[in-house]
């Protein structure tokens, strides 16, 4: 039986610096290891830290039971959105002392700035649609910087 999946990725396209992606990083097997705080927090550090190096202009994030959501651009020069999520998920499993994450991951490029707002709010919400918060701002495992110039 053929393969039914259709690669997300764009052929011939550098997933790279200068383009605003919406990632999706599910847990090991979908497991909720991320109702453990310390996990939460290692991953929170990680992000902030990847961001306050100019490795990653990092918009924001919601850490939910069993994935996380990032928008971010790379910033670093010849440095893939692959390779950066390789190290990512390489680098929180190592401080947590647990394999973390599912092998792949989902990205979205975000081409206008409609769209930028659009994934912007739909991260920071899913706490609210997953009923864990009334309100988006009240959930202690997102992040959020808001600077129109920098979508």
């Amino acid at each position: 039986m053929p393969n039914q999946f259709k690669p997300h990725r764009m052929k011939d396209f550098y997933y790279g610096q200068g383009h605003l992606y919406s990632i999706t990083i599910c847990s090991d097997s979908k497991k909720p290891v991320f109702r453990n705080p310390d996990y939460c927090k290692a991953i929170q550090e990680s992000l902030l830290y990847y961001n306050n190096q100019g490795i990653i202009n990092l918009i924001c994030f919601c850490i939910m039971p069993d994935h996380v959501y990032i928008l971010l651009k790379i910033v670093k020069n010849r440095l893939s959105l692959s390779a950066w999520v390789s190290n990512f998920k390489r680098y929180t499993s190592n401080s947590v002392g647990i394999s973390l994450w599912q092998r792949n991951y989902y990205d979205h490029i975000v081409r206008r700035e409609e769209d930028a707002e659009q994934a912007l709010m739909y991260i920071m919400n899913n706490p609210v649609r997953k009923e864990l918060v009334e309100n988006w701002r009240d959930y202690p495992y997102s992040w959020m910087k808001f600077d129109e110039n920098e979508l």
